[in-house]
C-alpha cells in the first residue's frame, strides 16, 4: 500500500484536492472489483481509465469595487 500513496502523490503533484479525487476513485474501483487492499496498480488504473481533473485554475470572478466604480445612468452618486 506505501506504493499507492506514492503514487497518488505522484500523480496529484502533491494538489491534496487531486489525491482525494484519485483516493476516492481508487476506493471505489477497489469495491467494484472485489478487492480489499488498494495498492499502486489500481492506482495506475483509475488514472488511466478516468484520467485526471482539469487542474486549470478557473479565472477570477470581478471585484465588486470594479463595479462600484463604473458610472451608472440614471444613478447620481453621493
Amino acid at each position: 500500500m506505501p506504493e499507492a500513496v506514492e503514487q497518488i502523490y505522484k500523480y496529484s503533484r502533491g494538489e491534496p484536492r487531486l489525491q482525494v479525487i484519485l483516493a476516492q476513485n481508487a476506493l471505489l474501483g477497489a469495491f467494484l472489483m472485489g478487492v480489499q487492499n488498494i495498492d499502486a496498480k489500481i492506482i495506475h488504473e483509475v488514472v488511466r481509465d478516468r484520467g485526471l481533473p482539469d487542474t486549470t485554475l478557473e479565472p477570477e470572478p470581478p471585484s465588486i469595487e470594479r463595479h462600484i466604480k463604473k458610472d451608472v445612468k440614471g444613478v447620481k452618486k453621493s
